[in-house]
């Protein structure tokens, strides 16, 4: 329950980021005001290389967007699943640090996976040319992902639950690389 209600608090915090995302079927004319801001900005800040005006980027990214989160959620998830491997593991105590990492990288790995449908489901094909789209592969590895995690959290005393972590480790890595 309590990652339950961890995940539905994180996907409420990035819900402000939503605000700042422009919708691609919006066309706007910005230039009045870009003209505007780099008349104000520019007063007292002319820096000069070789004779010539440093050039500005039009736009500055954001470092937090839904998008963002959805980016952020898959790379912490990876970086939980390697903290678990690299913790200690008692085999007698099952709530232990290794069992806390593996949750949280599940946890994790499954809002990575929530975001991506929400923000992402136009960019998935589901005709006959599925398996031959990035974007619907990113979409597989990284469901896969998790539910291999998934099991590797519900088979954890066993030692095949090694085996399911390793494969979701993979695939989400995978899935992540897929796309950068």
């Amino acid at each position: 329950m309590k990652y339950l209600v961890s995940m539905v608090l994180l996907f409420v915090t990035s819900l402000p980021a939503i605000a700042d995302e422009q919708p691609s079927n919006m066309e706007l004319s910005v230039e009045p005001l870009l003209l505007a801001v780099n008349d104000r900005e520019d007063k007292g800040k002319r820096v000069h290389l070789e004779g010539e005006r440093e050039v500005k980027p039009e736009f500055e990214t954001r470092w937090f967007t839904l998008n963002k989160s959805h980016q952020y959620f898959g790379l912490a998830s990876i970086a939980l699943a390697t903290a678990a491997v690299l913790a200690p593991k008692d085999e007698n105590d099952v709530e232990g640090i290794h069992h806390e990492l593996a949750q949280s990288a599940t946890v994790l790995a499954a809002a990575a996976v929530a975001t991506g449908l929400v923000l992402h489901w136009e960019d998935l094909t589901f005709d006959r040319t599925f398996f031959q789209q990035p974007d619907n592969w990113h979409f597989l590895l990284g469901s896969l992902a998790t539910l291999g995690y998934a099991m590797a959290v519900q088979n954890a005393p066993n030692e095949d639950h090694a085996v399911y972590g390793v494969t979701g480790f993979v695939m989400m890595a995978t899935a992540i690389k897929l796309t950068w």
